[in-house]
């Protein structure tokens, strides 16, 4: 049996869950605190949380998440994420043999300061953070979540950039998995369970946003012909596949440099770029301003 960690004093945390563990992984040293549950069978008594919850049943694991007071029964499994409001009252256990589940936790004043960065209206983000819900998982949120997954809890030893920088994606996803559209700054397309060639390629162009890129690719995972997906994109989006790739990829590149938390020629590597002049270039021609612009007066580093 696998060793139990030492719990946080956080609320939710107060006591262990009843059955057999084989891995567990608990981790609050973050803003986005996580936990890993591997066992077998599994109940854990009513309880709440201090902050927003989100829970991802993994491989073929089925549970359950019942909430008071309104005595409303969620049956989970791998194609759906549930979304539960600070404060909420609940229990849960396991339907499967195997409970697998990696859960996040994120405060309230976090998350919010996140959406506000993105544009969303308080009032989206007053309805967001109240919601409990179980929504299906979207392939790229499916990516994203795995990502994350492996680098916080299976090899545990990214870089503090690394992890902000999947962090506030992973923010960015769950919140689009409810909400349509993303925020009014963004010209994404919300993707949503659709059959269509356009949504097929920007699923994966959203998934595959920083590796290598080409219309073969897109084309192929479109499943359609090239003509088809290029009317699709100029009708859609007035760009082409490729057009639209780079404006999402210096669209990423000017939300991190407006963190204040990289410089220049770090945004430029993790959005794709290995040429520092063609990135400062690409963004100089789309923003109408160089890289350095948008970093914060008090936080400019220099390149």
């Amino acid at each position: 049996m696998a060793k139990r960690p030492n719990y946080p004093k956080i609320r939710g945390f107060e006591f262990y869950p009843e059955g057999k563990l084989l891995n567990q992984t608990v981790d609050f040293e973050r803003p986005v605190g996580i936990a890993y549950e591997r066992c077998i069978g599994y109940t854990k008594a009513p309880h709440s949380h201090d902050r927003m919850t989100f829970t991802f049943p993994r491989g073929s694991s089925r549970s359950f998440i019942r909430t008071f007071p309104d005595n409303r029964n969620f049956p989970l499994d791998q194609s759906l994420i549930h979304f539960m409001s600070q404060d909420k009252e609940h229990e849960q256990g396991s339907i499967s043999t195997i409970y697998d589940t990696f859960a996040i936790f994120v405060p309230n004043d976090f998350y919010a300061q996140h959406l506000r960065s993105l544009g969303v209206h308080k009032n989206e983000i007053k309805d967001f953070l109240n919601a409990t819900q179980a929504v299906s998982r979207k392939p790229l949120l499916d990516e994203v979540v795995d990502r994350y997954f492996f680098c916080r809890v299976v090899q545990g030893s990214a870089s503090e950039k690394e992890m902000s920088y999947l962090e506030e994606n992973l923010l960015t996803e769950l919140y689009a998995s409810v909400s349509s559209p993303r925020s009014k700054n963004s010209n994404q397309l919300t993707t949503t369970v659709d059959s269509t060639a356009l949504v097929r390629a920007l699923e994966y162009i959203e998934s595959h946003l920083f590796s290598d890129l080409d219309t073969k690719s897109i084309v192929a995972f479109s499943r359609t012909s090239q003509a088809t997906l290029f009317r699709a994109f100029k009708s859609e989006l007035k760009l082409s596949p490729l057009e639209y790739v780079r404006n999402r990829r210096l669209d990423e590149a000017k939300t991190l440099l407006k963190s204040g938390q990289y410089q220049v020629g770090d945004v430029a590597l993790l959005v794709g770029y290995e040429d520092l002049s063609a990135f400062s270039k690409a963004f100089k021609f789309r923003f109408k301003s160089s890289p350095s612009v948008c970093i914060p007066p008090l936080k400019a580093l220099k390149v």
